[in-house]
């Protein structure tokens, strides 16, 4: 299966973003949401996902079976909140995401799926966003904090290494699964952008 968010017409003729399953084997289409304005599917296994809905300015996580089409509600966040970029772990116990509260600041955040315990892993004035749990529970994410966006890691201790220090930028996609190394973009040019794979053990070299 593909799962993607995307845009349609929904209840009064309205467009949103809803959640589309692809089957790849059938070649066929379908959607799993309906009018919640829902994005970022994660899948956790073969037959459920979880994924970012919207209501009023508020952002929450849901999870979907998708074989008895039931949706659950995951967490249940009242205020202003702003939820990107989930990522699952290896053993698919722990989400890390970016979320944004009241003070209006994109941080790195974790919930136990297990416990259901929430911890607030970064707390910057910058965005820091797009988290990937790599295979020992680290978080490789993407920062601005140095006034460009690049990678930082976040060990299970809460120390924050730098691991690139691009001037033109990188954004974390995912860890691929052969070599665990970092997928990541560049910055596009006038009619290009470069894929390029980090090592997630890599520490930039600061010139100062």
């Amino acid at each position: 299966y593909l799962a993607y968010s995307k845009y349609h017409y929904a209840n009064n003729s309205s467009m949103v973003w809803d959640l589309c399953i692809y089957d790849t084997e059938l070649e066929k289409k379908y959607w799993i949401t309906n009018n919640m304005r829902a994005t970022y599917p994660v899948f956790i296994n073969n037959n459920q996902i979880i994924f970012v809905a919207h209501e009023n300015s508020v952002s929450n996580l849901f999870r979907i079976n998708m074989t008895y089409n039931y949706i659950v509600q995951i967490t249940d966040f009242t205020e202003n909140t702003q939820i990107v970029s989930p990522s699952i772990s290896k053993d698919q116990n722990l989400l890390s995401f970016s979320m944004s509260r009241e003070d209006g600041n994109l941080n790195i955040y974790t919930l136990d799926l297990k416990t259901d315990k929430l911890s607030k892993k970064t707390n910057h004035s910058s965005v820091d966003y797009l988290p990937i749990i790599d295979d020992e529970n680290n978080i490789i994410f993407t920062s601005h904090r140095t006034g460009i966006p690049n990678l930082f890691k976040l060990d299970e201790d809460n120390n924050i290494i730098q691991c690139t220090d691009l001037s033109e930028g990188v954004w974390g996609i995912q860890q691929l699964t052969l070599d665990g190394m970092i997928l990541a973009n560049t910055l596009n040019d006038v009619d290009s952008s470069r894929i390029i794979k980090i090592n997630p053990d890599r520490i930039a070299q600061i010139i100062t």
